[in-house]
């Protein structure tokens, strides 16, 4: 990322986080590492790195992409083996770590 680019967006973010209320709230955001992103603007904005963490993965199911709680919500269970029961082609995307980050707002 230019630096240029870089320093506009961390501006961005910073001023972004003085509009919300002040009022006590905690906000988690992601970098997702399959994009290449690691969180360099979080970090340059001061936000609470707290490790790597692996989210649920998505699955295809005959070719179309759905995250595991629609999946449920759809055919009443996320578990492949009881997709295919069902005679669905239940393929799962990899499962890829994000950076996790957190910030808090409100009144020190």
């Amino acid at each position: 990322m230019p630096l240029g680019l870089g320093v506009s967006i961390s501006y961005f973010v910073g001023k972004s986080l003085k509009l919300l209320p002040l009022k006590q709230n905690v906000i988690v955001s992601y970098a997702d590492t399959r994009q290449g992103h690691h969180g360099y603007i979080y970090q340059a904005t001061n936000w609470i790195y707290t490790g790597c963490i692996t989210i649920r993965p998505e699955l295809f199911i005959n070719g179309e992409k759905m995250h595991a709680k629609n999946v449920y919500n759809y055919y009443g269970t996320s578990s492949i083996g009881k997709l295919e029961e069902k005679g669905l082609k239940v393929v799962q995307d990899e499962v890829v770590p994000k950076h996790r980050y957190f910030y808090i707002v409100g009144d020190k």
